[in-house]
Protein backbone atom coordinates (compact mmCIF):
# COMPACT_ATOMS: atom_id res chain seq x y z
CA UNK A 1 0.00 0.00 0.00
CA UNK A 2 2.73 2.13 1.14
CA UNK A 3 4.85 1.80 -2.21
CA UNK A 4 1.32 2.65 -4.31
CA UNK A 5 1.21 5.92 -2.46
CA UNK A 6 5.05 6.59 -3.15
CA UNK A 7 4.32 5.59 -6.78
CA UNK A 8 1.46 8.52 -7.53
CA UNK A 9 2.96 11.05 -4.80
CA UNK A 10 3.40 13.22 -7.73
CA UNK A 11 -0.73 13.09 -8.20
CA UNK A 12 -1.52 12.95 -5.18
CA UNK A 13 0.67 15.90 -3.57
CA UNK A 14 -0.43 18.61 -6.10
CA UNK A 15 -4.19 17.12 -6.13
CA UNK A 16 -4.31 18.34 -2.00
CA UNK A 17 -2.53 20.91 -2.56
CA UNK A 18 -5.16 22.27 -5.53
CA UNK A 19 -7.91 20.93 -3.38
CA UNK A 20 -6.57 22.48 -0.63
CA UNK A 21 -6.02 26.32 -1.68
CA UNK A 22 -9.41 25.94 -3.22
CA UNK A 23 -11.14 25.44 -0.21
CA UNK A 24 -9.51 28.06 1.96
CA UNK A 25 -9.84 30.63 -1.00
CA UNK A 26 -13.43 29.62 -0.98
CA UNK A 27 -14.08 28.77 2.44
CA UNK A 28 -16.89 32.14 2.46
CA UNK A 29 -18.96 30.30 0.45
CA UNK A 30 -19.55 27.11 2.41
CA UNK A 31 -22.75 28.70 5.04
CA UNK A 32 -25.88 28.92 4.52
CA UNK A 33 -25.72 32.97 3.96
CA UNK A 34 -23.90 34.90 0.43
CA UNK A 35 -22.12 38.16 0.29
CA UNK A 36 -23.97 39.73 -2.69
CA UNK A 37 -21.31 41.44 -4.50
CA UNK A 38 -21.62 43.92 -7.09
CA UNK A 39 -22.74 42.06 -9.78
CA UNK A 40 -24.07 39.12 -8.63
CA UNK A 41 -27.66 39.62 -9.20
CA UNK A 42 -27.11 39.72 -13.29
CA UNK A 43 -25.03 36.88 -13.57
CA UNK A 44 -27.88 34.89 -11.54
CA UNK A 45 -30.23 36.17 -13.68
CA UNK A 46 -28.31 34.93 -16.53
CA UNK A 47 -28.93 31.44 -14.97
CA UNK A 48 -32.39 32.06 -14.87
CA UNK A 49 -32.25 33.34 -18.12
CA UNK A 50 -30.75 30.10 -20.42
CA UNK A 51 -33.92 28.29 -18.64
CA UNK A 52 -36.13 30.27 -19.46
CA UNK A 53 -34.53 30.29 -23.32
CA UNK A 54 -33.90 26.88 -23.85
CA UNK A 55 -37.70 26.09 -22.54
CA UNK A 56 -38.50 28.50 -25.44
CA UNK A 57 -36.92 26.20 -27.52
CA UNK A 58 -33.58 28.55 -28.64
CA UNK A 59 -30.50 26.76 -28.82
CA UNK A 60 -28.12 28.10 -28.08
CA UNK A 61 -30.06 30.77 -25.87
CA UNK A 62 -29.90 33.92 -27.45
CA UNK A 63 -33.07 36.34 -25.55
CA UNK A 64 -33.93 36.14 -21.90
CA UNK A 65 -37.73 36.49 -22.74
CA UNK A 66 -38.99 37.66 -19.63
CA UNK A 67 -35.89 39.65 -18.25
CA UNK A 68 -36.65 43.01 -17.35
CA UNK A 69 -39.91 43.63 -16.57
CA UNK A 70 -41.06 41.07 -19.46
CA UNK A 71 -39.71 42.99 -22.31
CA UNK A 72 -36.83 40.57 -23.04
CA UNK A 73 -32.92 40.70 -23.00
CA UNK A 74 -30.47 39.71 -25.35
CA UNK A 75 -27.39 39.70 -23.15
CA UNK A 76 -26.16 35.73 -24.67
CA UNK A 77 -25.62 37.52 -28.03
CA UNK A 78 -23.63 40.00 -26.92
CA UNK A 79 -21.86 38.53 -23.45
CA UNK A 80 -21.28 34.35 -23.83
CA UNK A 81 -23.21 32.29 -21.79
CA UNK A 82 -21.53 28.78 -23.08
CA UNK A 83 -19.67 28.06 -19.52
CA UNK A 84 -22.83 28.90 -17.24
CA UNK A 85 -25.20 25.82 -19.54
CA UNK A 86 -24.21 23.70 -17.00
CA UNK A 87 -25.39 25.59 -13.62
CA UNK A 88 -28.40 26.49 -15.59
CA UNK A 89 -29.31 23.19 -15.85
CA UNK A 90 -28.76 22.51 -12.06
CA UNK A 91 -31.35 25.05 -11.59
CA UNK A 92 -33.68 23.81 -13.71
CA UNK A 93 -33.21 20.78 -11.62
CA UNK A 94 -34.04 22.21 -8.42
CA UNK A 95 -31.01 23.52 -7.02
CA UNK A 96 -31.83 26.93 -5.03
CA UNK A 97 -30.32 29.61 -7.00
CA UNK A 98 -27.51 31.30 -4.77
CA UNK A 99 -26.55 27.98 -4.17
CA UNK A 100 -26.18 27.36 -8.13
CA UNK A 101 -24.56 30.51 -8.30
CA UNK A 102 -22.07 29.47 -5.48
CA UNK A 103 -20.90 25.98 -6.60
CA UNK A 104 -20.28 27.59 -9.92
CA UNK A 105 -17.82 29.92 -8.06
CA UNK A 106 -16.29 26.80 -6.69
CA UNK A 107 -16.24 24.93 -9.94
CA UNK A 108 -14.12 27.66 -11.80
CA UNK A 109 -12.20 28.31 -8.91
CA UNK A 110 -11.13 24.70 -8.80
CA UNK A 111 -10.71 24.66 -13.13
CA UNK A 112 -8.93 27.52 -12.14
CA UNK A 113 -6.02 26.51 -9.58
CA UNK A 114 -6.26 22.86 -11.89
CA UNK A 115 -5.31 24.86 -14.96
CA UNK A 116 -2.46 27.19 -13.54
CA UNK A 117 -0.81 23.80 -12.01
CA UNK A 118 -0.71 22.48 -15.26
CA UNK A 119 0.40 25.42 -17.16
CA UNK A 120 2.84 26.53 -14.71
CA UNK A 121 4.14 23.01 -14.34
CA UNK A 122 5.09 22.68 -18.46
CA UNK A 123 6.78 26.07 -18.01
CA UNK A 124 8.61 25.07 -14.99
CA UNK A 125 8.99 21.76 -14.86
CA UNK A 126 12.64 21.59 -13.24
CA UNK A 127 11.60 22.85 -10.17
CA UNK A 128 8.53 21.68 -8.62
CA UNK A 129 8.54 24.12 -5.29
CA UNK A 130 8.40 26.94 -8.36
CA UNK A 131 5.34 25.36 -9.72
CA UNK A 132 3.58 25.87 -6.46
CA UNK A 133 5.08 29.36 -5.72
CA UNK A 134 3.54 30.41 -9.04
CA UNK A 135 0.39 28.47 -8.30
CA UNK A 136 -0.39 30.26 -5.48
CA UNK A 137 0.39 33.42 -6.07
CA UNK A 138 -1.62 33.66 -9.01
CA UNK A 139 -4.25 32.07 -7.33
CA UNK A 140 -4.76 34.01 -4.58
CA UNK A 141 -3.67 37.63 -5.83
CA UNK A 142 -5.58 40.32 -3.92
CA UNK A 143 -6.87 41.33 -7.73
CA UNK A 144 -8.73 38.12 -8.01
CA UNK A 145 -10.11 37.79 -4.32
CA UNK A 146 -11.95 41.15 -4.94
CA UNK A 147 -12.92 40.03 -8.67
CA UNK A 148 -14.30 37.06 -7.17
CA UNK A 149 -16.10 37.78 -3.98
CA UNK A 150 -16.63 41.41 -3.81
CA UNK A 151 -17.02 42.29 -7.54
CA UNK A 152 -18.60 39.41 -8.91
CA UNK A 153 -17.25 39.94 -11.70
CA UNK A 154 -18.25 36.56 -13.23
CA UNK A 155 -16.63 37.32 -16.95
CA UNK A 156 -13.18 38.03 -15.37
CA UNK A 157 -13.27 35.39 -12.92
CA UNK A 158 -13.74 32.89 -16.43
CA UNK A 159 -10.70 35.13 -18.24
CA UNK A 160 -8.38 34.62 -15.00
CA UNK A 161 -9.38 30.85 -15.49
CA UNK A 162 -8.38 30.78 -18.73
CA UNK A 163 -5.25 33.33 -19.05
CA UNK A 164 -2.24 30.61 -18.22
CA UNK A 165 -3.90 28.48 -21.75
CA UNK A 166 -2.50 31.60 -23.30
CA UNK A 167 0.55 32.06 -21.59
CA UNK A 168 1.40 28.21 -22.34
CA UNK A 169 0.93 28.72 -26.04
CA UNK A 170 3.11 31.97 -26.39
CA UNK A 171 5.58 29.60 -24.64
CA UNK A 172 5.36 26.69 -27.22
CA UNK A 173 5.35 29.50 -30.29
CA UNK A 174 7.43 31.73 -29.14
CA UNK A 175 10.00 30.25 -26.72
CA UNK A 176 9.81 26.27 -27.47
CA UNK A 177 9.46 27.45 -31.22
CA UNK A 178 6.58 24.94 -31.94
CA UNK A 179 3.94 25.40 -34.56
CA UNK A 180 1.06 24.66 -32.22
CA UNK A 181 -1.50 27.25 -34.03
CA UNK A 182 -4.46 24.83 -32.35
CA UNK A 183 -3.51 25.56 -28.36
CA UNK A 184 -3.15 29.37 -29.58
CA UNK A 185 -6.81 29.49 -31.42
CA UNK A 186 -8.42 27.61 -28.30
CA UNK A 187 -7.01 29.75 -25.82
CA UNK A 188 -7.96 32.82 -27.52
CA UNK A 189 -11.23 31.41 -27.97
CA UNK A 190 -12.07 30.50 -24.61
CA UNK A 191 -10.72 34.29 -23.46
CA UNK A 192 -12.86 35.62 -26.10
CA UNK A 193 -16.20 33.43 -24.74
CA UNK A 194 -15.22 34.41 -21.12
CA UNK A 195 -15.38 38.15 -21.00
CA UNK A 196 -15.12 40.56 -24.32
CA UNK A 197 -13.24 43.85 -22.79
CA UNK A 198 -10.33 41.05 -21.45
CA UNK A 199 -10.25 39.66 -25.04
CA UNK A 200 -9.65 42.57 -26.07
CA UNK A 201 -6.82 43.75 -23.95
CA UNK A 202 -5.37 40.13 -24.49
CA UNK A 203 -4.67 40.57 -28.18
CA UNK A 204 -3.31 44.13 -27.65
CA UNK A 205 -0.81 42.65 -24.91
CA UNK A 206 0.13 39.42 -27.57
CA UNK A 207 0.54 42.03 -30.42
CA UNK A 208 2.69 44.18 -28.20
CA UNK A 209 5.08 40.93 -27.61
CA UNK A 210 4.75 39.58 -30.90
CA UNK A 211 6.33 42.91 -31.95
CA UNK A 212 8.74 43.12 -29.46
CA UNK A 213 9.46 39.19 -30.77
CA UNK A 214 10.00 40.39 -34.08
CA UNK A 215 12.59 43.38 -33.67
CA UNK A 216 14.65 41.05 -31.00
CA UNK A 217 14.58 38.15 -34.40
CA UNK A 218 14.38 40.31 -37.27
CA UNK A 219 17.68 38.77 -38.79
CA UNK A 220 16.00 35.40 -38.74
CA UNK A 221 13.62 35.47 -41.99
CA UNK A 222 12.63 31.82 -41.37
CA UNK A 223 11.34 32.15 -37.97
CA UNK A 224 9.88 35.45 -38.09
CA UNK A 225 8.01 33.35 -41.48
CA UNK A 226 7.09 30.55 -39.36
CA UNK A 227 5.68 32.22 -36.83
CA UNK A 228 3.66 34.60 -38.92
CA UNK A 229 2.06 31.33 -40.79
CA UNK A 230 1.34 29.85 -37.18
CA UNK A 231 -0.38 33.84 -35.93
CA UNK A 232 -2.78 33.70 -38.63
CA UNK A 233 -3.91 29.78 -38.67
CA UNK A 234 -4.34 30.33 -34.77
CA UNK A 235 -6.49 33.34 -35.82
CA UNK A 236 -8.45 31.11 -38.36
CA UNK A 237 -8.95 28.23 -35.88
CA UNK A 238 -10.06 30.77 -33.39
CA UNK A 239 -12.49 32.64 -36.14
CA UNK A 240 -13.95 29.08 -36.59
CA UNK A 241 -14.35 28.01 -32.79
CA UNK A 242 -15.99 31.34 -31.78
CA UNK A 243 -18.53 32.04 -35.14
CA UNK A 244 -21.63 30.97 -33.55
CA UNK A 245 -21.07 34.02 -30.68
CA UNK A 246 -18.67 36.34 -32.70
CA UNK A 247 -21.16 37.02 -36.01
CA UNK A 248 -23.99 37.25 -34.69
CA UNK A 249 -22.91 39.54 -32.02
CA UNK A 250 -21.61 41.67 -35.24
CA UNK A 251 -24.95 41.24 -36.78
CA UNK A 252 -26.44 42.60 -34.39
CA UNK A 253 -24.27 45.75 -33.12
CA UNK A 254 -24.67 46.22 -37.47
CA UNK A 255 -28.17 46.25 -37.14
CA UNK A 256 -29.01 49.18 -34.70
CA UNK A 257 -27.36 50.96 -32.14
CA UNK A 258 -26.93 49.65 -28.39
CA UNK A 259 -25.51 51.28 -25.38
CA UNK A 260 -22.59 49.47 -25.49
CA UNK A 261 -21.69 51.38 -28.36
CA UNK A 262 -21.28 53.99 -26.20
CA UNK A 263 -19.24 52.22 -23.51
CA UNK A 264 -16.11 55.39 -24.56
CA UNK A 265 -18.90 58.09 -23.85
CA UNK A 266 -20.14 56.41 -20.33
CA UNK A 267 -16.93 55.91 -18.54
CA UNK A 268 -14.40 58.47 -17.76
CA UNK A 269 -11.24 56.79 -16.76
CA UNK A 270 -9.74 59.60 -15.28
CA UNK A 271 -12.04 58.99 -12.38
CA UNK A 272 -10.63 55.19 -11.76
CA UNK A 273 -7.21 56.20 -11.19
CA UNK A 274 -5.78 53.48 -8.15
CA UNK A 275 -3.82 55.40 -5.78
CA UNK A 276 0.21 54.44 -5.95
CA UNK A 277 0.06 53.74 -2.24
CA UNK A 278 -2.30 51.67 -2.19
CA UNK A 279 0.33 49.16 -3.66
CA UNK A 280 2.03 48.95 -0.49
CA UNK A 281 -1.37 47.48 0.83
CA UNK A 282 -0.11 43.84 1.29
CA UNK A 283 -4.02 42.56 2.95
CA UNK A 284 -7.15 43.16 0.99
CA UNK A 285 -9.22 46.14 2.17
CA UNK A 286 -13.15 46.34 1.79
CA UNK A 287 -13.58 49.63 4.21
CA UNK A 288 -13.07 51.70 1.53
CA UNK A 289 -16.23 53.63 -0.25
CA UNK A 290 -14.06 53.80 -3.46
CA UNK A 291 -13.11 50.62 -4.98
CA UNK A 292 -10.76 51.24 -7.58
CA UNK A 293 -8.35 52.75 -4.63
CA UNK A 294 -7.93 49.40 -2.77
CA UNK A 295 -7.81 46.91 -5.30
CA UNK A 296 -4.26 45.82 -5.64
CA UNK A 297 -2.40 42.70 -7.37
CA UNK A 298 -0.97 41.63 -3.74
CA UNK A 299 2.53 41.89 -2.36
CA UNK A 300 4.26 38.43 -3.51
CA UNK A 301 3.69 38.86 -7.18
CA UNK A 302 5.17 43.00 -6.36
CA UNK A 303 7.84 41.81 -4.37
CA UNK A 304 9.28 39.00 -7.16
CA UNK A 305 9.10 42.38 -9.26
CA UNK A 306 11.27 44.03 -7.19
CA UNK A 307 13.65 41.35 -6.74
CA UNK A 308 14.07 40.60 -10.30
CA UNK A 309 16.66 43.39 -10.18
CA UNK A 310 18.56 41.29 -8.00
CA UNK A 311 18.85 38.25 -10.47
CA UNK A 312 20.44 37.27 -13.34
CA UNK A 313 18.55 38.77 -16.51
CA UNK A 314 16.73 37.10 -19.05
CA UNK A 315 15.43 39.03 -22.51
CA UNK A 316 12.27 37.67 -22.87
CA UNK A 317 11.45 38.10 -18.62
CA UNK A 318 12.62 41.53 -18.72
CA UNK A 319 10.46 42.71 -21.25
CA UNK A 320 7.76 41.10 -19.30
CA UNK A 321 9.11 42.57 -15.69
CA UNK A 322 8.98 46.09 -17.89
CA UNK A 323 5.49 45.66 -19.87
CA UNK A 324 4.02 44.54 -16.14
CA UNK A 325 5.45 47.90 -14.39
CA UNK A 326 4.47 50.17 -16.82
CA UNK A 327 0.84 48.65 -16.77
CA UNK A 328 0.96 49.28 -13.14
CA UNK A 329 2.05 52.09 -13.44
CA UNK A 330 -0.99 53.62 -16.08
CA UNK A 331 -3.68 51.69 -13.70
CA UNK A 332 -2.27 54.21 -10.84
CA UNK A 333 -2.03 56.99 -12.95
CA UNK A 334 1.55 57.97 -13.06
CA UNK A 335 1.24 57.19 -16.83
CA UNK A 336 -1.51 58.99 -18.16
CA UNK A 337 -3.01 57.00 -20.32
CA UNK A 338 -6.45 58.01 -18.89
CA UNK A 339 -6.44 60.87 -21.40
CA UNK A 340 -6.90 58.79 -24.26
CA UNK A 341 -10.51 58.61 -24.27
CA UNK A 342 -10.11 55.57 -26.61
CA UNK A 343 -9.46 52.97 -23.73
CA UNK A 344 -12.45 54.58 -21.55
CA UNK A 345 -14.29 51.01 -23.39
CA UNK A 346 -12.14 49.38 -20.30
CA UNK A 347 -14.22 50.84 -18.14
CA UNK A 348 -11.77 50.59 -14.75
CA UNK A 349 -8.09 51.04 -15.21
CA UNK A 350 -7.54 48.32 -12.65
CA UNK A 351 -8.49 45.53 -15.52
CA UNK A 352 -5.17 46.04 -17.21
CA UNK A 353 -3.97 43.82 -13.55
CA UNK A 354 -6.11 41.10 -15.84
CA UNK A 355 -3.24 40.70 -18.18
CA UNK A 356 -0.38 41.87 -15.95
CA UNK A 357 -1.25 39.39 -13.68
CA UNK A 358 -0.32 36.31 -15.77
CA UNK A 359 3.34 37.97 -16.46
CA UNK A 360 4.00 38.83 -13.05
CA UNK A 361 3.60 35.29 -11.97
CA UNK A 362 6.12 34.37 -15.00
CA UNK A 363 8.38 36.72 -13.41
CA UNK A 364 7.59 35.57 -9.87
CA UNK A 365 8.30 31.66 -11.36
CA UNK A 366 11.96 33.04 -12.94
CA UNK A 367 12.99 34.74 -9.64
CA UNK A 368 12.01 31.63 -7.62
CA UNK A 369 13.59 29.37 -10.57
CA UNK A 370 16.82 31.95 -9.72
CA UNK A 371 17.12 31.74 -5.87
CA UNK A 372 16.68 28.22 -5.66
CA UNK A 373 19.83 27.63 -7.46
CA UNK A 374 21.28 29.60 -4.89
CA UNK A 375 19.58 28.80 -1.82
CA UNK A 376 16.46 26.00 -1.40
CA UNK A 377 16.01 26.33 2.41
CA UNK A 378 15.70 30.24 2.07
CA UNK A 379 12.79 29.40 -0.93
CA UNK A 380 10.91 26.98 1.51
CA UNK A 381 10.70 29.45 4.37
CA UNK A 382 9.71 32.38 1.57
CA UNK A 383 7.02 29.85 -0.11
CA UNK A 384 5.64 28.48 4.24
CA UNK A 385 5.33 32.60 4.54
CA UNK A 386 3.31 33.20 1.36
CA UNK A 387 1.19 30.35 2.20
CA UNK A 388 0.41 31.85 5.86
CA UNK A 389 0.03 35.43 4.39
CA UNK A 390 -2.88 33.92 1.77
CA UNK A 391 -4.49 32.35 4.04
CA UNK A 392 -4.58 34.96 6.40
CA UNK A 393 -5.69 37.68 3.28
CA UNK A 394 -8.55 34.73 2.60
CA UNK A 395 -9.64 35.24 6.43
CA UNK A 396 -9.22 39.10 6.58
CA UNK A 397 -11.66 38.75 3.27
CA UNK A 398 -14.05 36.47 4.83
CA UNK A 399 -14.11 38.95 7.73
CA UNK A 400 -15.02 42.27 6.12
CA UNK A 401 -17.54 39.96 4.11
CA UNK A 402 -19.59 39.25 6.63
CA UNK A 403 -19.08 42.44 8.38
CA UNK A 404 -21.30 44.21 5.75
CA UNK A 405 -24.85 43.29 7.18
CA UNK A 406 -26.54 45.07 4.71
CA UNK A 407 -25.30 43.40 0.96
CA UNK A 408 -25.57 39.47 2.69
CA UNK A 409 -28.30 36.96 1.91
CA UNK A 410 -29.34 34.24 2.59
CA UNK A 411 -28.86 30.73 0.41
CA UNK A 412 -32.87 30.50 0.17
CA UNK A 413 -34.01 33.84 -1.01
CA UNK A 414 -36.81 33.65 -3.53
CA UNK A 415 -36.24 34.90 -7.00
CA UNK A 416 -38.77 37.88 -6.11
CA UNK A 417 -36.81 39.02 -3.66
CA UNK A 418 -33.54 39.00 -5.33
CA UNK A 419 -34.89 41.17 -7.98
CA UNK A 420 -37.10 44.10 -6.04
CA UNK A 421 -37.68 46.42 -9.15
CA UNK A 422 -38.59 49.06 -6.56
CA UNK A 423 -34.54 48.77 -5.38
CA UNK A 424 -33.54 50.74 -8.43
CA UNK A 425 -36.39 52.33 -9.31
CA UNK A 426 -35.17 55.73 -8.35
CA UNK A 427 -32.66 56.27 -10.71
CA UNK A 428 -32.76 54.07 -13.54
CA UNK A 429 -35.25 53.27 -16.32
CA UNK A 430 -34.79 49.67 -16.69
CA UNK A 431 -34.11 46.47 -14.05
CA UNK A 432 -30.87 47.36 -12.73
CA UNK A 433 -30.53 44.34 -10.66
CA UNK A 434 -31.15 42.01 -13.40
CA UNK A 435 -29.29 43.65 -16.45
CA UNK A 436 -27.01 46.14 -14.44
CA UNK A 437 -26.04 48.55 -16.60
CA UNK A 438 -28.46 47.84 -19.30
CA UNK A 439 -25.27 48.04 -21.49
CA UNK A 440 -26.98 45.52 -24.18
CA UNK A 441 -30.56 47.71 -24.49
CA UNK A 442 -30.98 49.36 -28.32
CA UNK A 443 -30.81 53.10 -27.83
CA UNK A 444 -33.95 54.59 -27.25
CA UNK A 445 -35.48 57.89 -26.46
CA UNK A 446 -38.18 57.72 -24.51
CA UNK A 447 -38.58 54.32 -22.98
CA UNK A 448 -38.83 53.31 -19.80
CA UNK A 449 -38.82 49.84 -19.28
CA UNK A 450 -40.43 50.07 -15.28
CA UNK A 451 -43.39 52.60 -16.25
CA UNK A 452 -43.91 51.28 -19.27
CA UNK A 453 -47.17 49.25 -19.52
CA UNK A 454 -47.06 45.69 -20.93
CA UNK A 455 -49.52 45.90 -23.64
CA UNK A 456 -50.20 45.96 -27.12
CA UNK A 457 -49.85 49.34 -28.30
CA UNK A 458 -50.95 51.05 -31.59
CA UNK A 459 -48.39 53.70 -33.04
CA UNK A 460 -50.24 57.38 -33.94
CA UNK A 461 -49.15 60.48 -35.19
CA UNK A 462 -49.50 61.79 -31.65
CA UNK A 463 -47.44 58.89 -29.41
CA UNK A 464 -48.81 55.71 -28.92
CA UNK A 465 -52.08 53.94 -27.74
CA UNK A 466 -52.97 51.27 -25.62
CA UNK A 467 -55.27 48.47 -27.76
CA UNK A 468 -54.86 45.14 -27.25
CA UNK A 469 -55.64 44.01 -23.24
CA UNK A 470 -56.15 40.40 -24.02
CA UNK A 471 -53.26 38.23 -25.40
CA UNK A 472 -50.92 34.98 -24.97
CA UNK A 473 -47.54 35.31 -24.07
CA UNK A 474 -45.34 31.91 -23.34
CA UNK A 475 -41.76 33.37 -23.39
CA UNK A 476 -40.61 35.03 -26.70
CA UNK A 477 -44.30 33.89 -28.91
CA UNK A 478 -46.92 36.70 -28.54
CA UNK A 479 -50.31 35.43 -29.68
CA UNK A 480 -53.71 37.43 -30.50
CA UNK A 481 -56.57 38.40 -32.42
CA UNK A 482 -57.59 42.01 -32.98
CA UNK A 483 -60.48 43.51 -35.14
CA UNK A 484 -58.98 46.10 -36.87
CA UNK A 485 -61.98 48.96 -37.90
CA UNK A 486 -59.96 50.75 -39.89
CA UNK A 487 -57.16 50.84 -42.26
CA UNK A 488 -53.27 48.94 -42.17
CA UNK A 489 -51.86 50.30 -38.57
CA UNK A 490 -48.60 49.46 -37.04
CA UNK A 491 -48.64 47.39 -33.56
CA UNK A 492 -45.79 47.12 -31.21
CA UNK A 493 -45.62 44.58 -28.94
CA UNK A 494 -44.00 44.84 -25.40
CA UNK A 495 -40.83 43.17 -26.47
CA UNK A 496 -37.46 45.15 -27.26
CA UNK A 497 -36.29 44.42 -30.66
CA UNK A 498 -33.30 42.07 -31.67
CA UNK A 499 -32.86 41.40 -35.32
CA UNK A 500 -34.33 37.86 -35.27
CA UNK A 501 -37.71 38.39 -34.37
CA UNK A 502 -40.57 37.01 -36.79
CA UNK A 503 -44.11 38.00 -36.99
CA UNK A 504 -46.90 35.79 -38.47
CA UNK A 505 -50.44 35.96 -39.77
CA UNK A 506 -52.09 32.91 -38.62
CA UNK A 507 -54.39 31.89 -41.96
CA UNK A 508 -56.28 28.15 -41.03
CA UNK A 509 -53.78 27.55 -38.69
CA UNK A 510 -50.69 28.05 -40.83
CA UNK A 511 -48.56 30.70 -39.80
CA UNK A 512 -47.54 33.12 -42.79
CA UNK A 513 -44.32 35.20 -41.94
CA UNK A 514 -44.91 39.37 -42.50
CA UNK A 515 -43.15 41.76 -42.49
CA UNK A 516 -41.09 42.59 -38.87
CA UNK A 517 -39.89 46.06 -38.34
CA UNK A 518 -38.08 47.52 -35.81
CA UNK A 519 -40.21 50.63 -34.21
CA UNK A 520 -37.72 53.53 -34.98
CA UNK A 521 -38.54 55.26 -31.61
CA UNK A 522 -39.07 52.99 -29.20
CA UNK A 523 -36.97 50.03 -30.24
CA UNK A 524 -39.79 47.62 -30.13
CA UNK A 525 -41.12 44.65 -31.91
CA UNK A 526 -43.36 45.86 -34.29
CA UNK A 527 -45.48 44.65 -37.77
CA UNK A 528 -48.60 45.86 -39.65
CA UNK A 529 -52.13 44.66 -38.97
CA UNK A 530 -54.66 44.52 -41.88
CA UNK A 531 -58.29 45.94 -41.49
CA UNK A 532 -61.11 43.41 -40.15
CA UNK A 533 -60.54 40.18 -37.73
CA UNK A 534 -57.28 38.65 -37.59
CA UNK A 535 -54.37 36.69 -35.45
CA UNK A 536 -51.22 37.16 -35.12
CA UNK A 537 -48.24 35.36 -33.57
CA UNK A 538 -44.61 36.29 -32.89
CA UNK A 539 -41.65 34.90 -31.68
CA UNK A 540 -37.54 35.01 -31.28
CA UNK A 541 -36.76 32.28 -34.14
CA UNK A 542 -32.72 33.31 -34.68
CA UNK A 543 -31.18 34.69 -38.09
CA UNK A 544 -29.74 32.97 -40.64
CA UNK A 545 -26.23 34.18 -39.45
CA UNK A 546 -26.92 32.98 -36.32
CA UNK A 547 -27.77 29.33 -38.15
CA UNK A 548 -24.98 29.26 -40.48
CA UNK A 549 -22.22 30.56 -37.76
CA UNK A 550 -23.43 27.82 -34.91
CA UNK A 551 -22.82 24.43 -37.71
CA UNK A 552 -19.56 26.04 -38.95
CA UNK A 553 -18.27 26.14 -34.88
CA UNK A 554 -19.67 22.69 -34.58
CA UNK A 555 -18.43 21.22 -37.50
CA UNK A 556 -14.84 23.10 -36.66
CA UNK A 557 -14.99 21.82 -33.21
CA UNK A 558 -15.73 18.22 -34.57
CA UNK A 559 -12.76 18.68 -36.90
CA UNK A 560 -10.67 19.34 -34.70
CA UNK A 561 -11.38 16.57 -32.28
CA UNK A 562 -11.10 14.36 -35.11
CA UNK A 563 -7.38 15.49 -35.78
CA UNK A 564 -5.98 15.83 -32.53
CA UNK A 565 -7.69 12.35 -31.65
CA UNK A 566 -6.07 10.58 -34.61
CA UNK A 567 -2.99 11.96 -33.29
CA UNK A 568 -3.02 10.98 -29.90
CA UNK A 569 -4.32 7.58 -30.98
CA UNK A 570 -1.19 6.88 -33.24
CA UNK A 571 0.97 8.11 -30.16
CA UNK A 572 -0.85 5.78 -27.56
CA UNK A 573 -1.09 2.85 -30.04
Amino acid sequence: MFAKIVKYKKFIIPAVFILMITAIFCSCLFSNQFYNGHDARFHMNRIIGIVEALQDHQFPPRIYPYTNNGYGYASPLFYCDLFLYPFAILYYLGLPLVITYKVMIVFYSLLTAIIAFLVFGKIFRQNRITVYFCTIAYYCCNYRLYTVFARAAFGEILAMCFMPFIIYAVYKIFILKENSFVMLGISFSLVLMSHNITFIMTCAMFGIFTVYFFIVNFKDRDELKRLSIVIAKGVGVALLLTAWYLFPMLEQMLDQKFQINYLSEMYDLKLRVSNICNLLNSFINLDDDNLYTIINIGSPLLISLALYLFVAKNRYISFLACVSFIGIMCVCGVIPIYYLSQLNFIQFLIRIYIIIIPLLTLVCGYVVDCLLANNKTLVKTIFFVICIYSITNVIILDYSIYAEKDTIISDNITREELYDFSLEKSHRDHNGLEISAGEYLPITEIVDYLEETTFIKEITDDGYLDIIYDYDRQFTKISFTYDNPDGRKLIMLPQTYYKGYQAYEVVDGKEIPIETINEPTYKKVAFYVDEGLHTYTSRYVGTAVQKISLAVSLVSVLGLVAIEGKKYWKKWF
